[in-house]
């Protein structure tokens, strides 16, 4: 069961750095980042709460 815990968090650590350009070194403690935080460090684009997100998602799959 370890193994498959590490192997996800590599596979979770990489696609952040990828896809988001971040230096390992943020986020390879495992930590939770949360709100601004995370936006500053490039995690996320904006903040919000569950009915921005909702609102967001119906947005996207209208413009699909």
């Amino acid at each position: 069961a370890q193994d498959l815990v590490n192997r996800s968090f590599e596979r979770f650590v990489s696609d952040i750095i990828t896809e988001r350009g971040i230096p390992r070194a943020s986020i390879e403690d495992g930590r939770v980042i949360r709100g601004e935080e995370a936006r500053s460090l490039g995690l996320v684009d904006e903040l919000g709460n569950l009915h921005a997100a909702m609102e967001g998602a119906r947005a996207i799959a209208r413009n699909r």
